[in-house]
């Protein structure tokens, strides 16, 4: 068994397959156009920083010739659990004494991420049980909430006559409905 110190390129590929674990994927060479999507959004979510689908693809097939975006790897290092890059590569860097890495991404790297460790339910639960009490919270709101008095008395109406005829009459109208609270107006026909 041979000993070295880990790359950024292999810390990057643990990243990946602890993300995978994280999420329940088995093998990360099988993921497909809707796993993609449910990764990145689920980091988004989570995080607030939006991963293109383009670059997570990049991520899981190593086709990247420098380190990605500080950014980009936080986002993932937050969302597998550490503050962020920085925190992830300290931590595998500590641990950094394992064999060399086998062509294969998911055989070498899931077995080897945190040994012993399962996915424990309630990461997932948590999560939903308030996305719930947070959805039945605004409905309730929404439901119960009183509107606003209309304030027609701050609605504004004039009319001013263009010529100094009776007959015919023109006549302009101005008015100003920014004060009343309504959700749509009309105007009766009057019918003379």
């Amino acid at each position: 068994m041979q000993s070295k110190l880990l790359s950024d390129k292999e810390l990057v590929k643990i990243c990946m397959a602890e993300l995978c674990q994280k999420t329940g994927f088995d093998d990360p060479t099988k993921l497909v156009q809707r796993d993609f999507e449910f990764l990145c959004d689920a980091i988004e979510s989570k995080t607030g920083v939006l991963i293109s689908l383009s670059t997570m693809k990049r991520l899981f097939n190593e086709q990247f010739s420098r380190l990605p975006q500080v950014a980009t790897l936080d986002a993932i290092s937050v969302y597998i659990g550490y503050m962020n890059w920085q925190d992830f590569k300290v931590a595998k860097k500590q641990s950094s004494f394992k064999e060399e890495p086998s062509e294969n991404f998911a055989e070498n790297n899931t077995a080897e991420i945190n040994k012993g460790q399962r996915i424990k339910p309630f990461n997932y639960l948590m999560p939903a049980a308030l996305l719930v009490i947070i959805a039945v919270g605004l409905m309730a709101w929404l439901k119960f909430k009183k509107p606003l008095p209309p304030n027609f008395d701050k609605a504004q109406f004039s009319a001013v006559k263009t010529t100094n005829n009776d007959i015919p009459n023109t006549v302009v109208f101005n008015y100003s409905l920014d004060e009343v609270n309504a959700d749509s107006f009309f105007y009766p026909a009057i019918m003379g």
